[in-house]
């Protein structure tokens, strides 16, 4: 009773069949240059965006402070 529902693979001599080739390689050594290009040009537009942020924050805090825009004076209070 011999059953055919299943093929049998034999693999002599075949391990030369599973190295890697040169060409894999030099293809992943160009995908990790693009991924490490990519997460620079992340990390830089990180640091842009944080500094614009803290550009902007610094320019609110001038114009409330410094110049008193929004900030009623006690002198102008008496006035009214």
């Amino acid at each position: 009773m011999e059953n055919h529902n299943y093929s049998v693979l034999d693999m002599n001599g075949s391990e030369a069949a599973f190295q890697l080739v040169d060409k894999d390689r030099g293809k992943n050594a160009k995908q990790l240059t693009w991924i490490l290009l990519l997460k620079a040009h992340q990390a830089v537009g990180s640091i842009a965006w944080l500094g614009n942020g803290l550009w902007t924050l610094l320019g609110v805090i001038q114009n409330k402070l410094i110049f008193g825009q929004g900030v009623t004076m006690e002198n102008e209070k008496l006035i009214f």
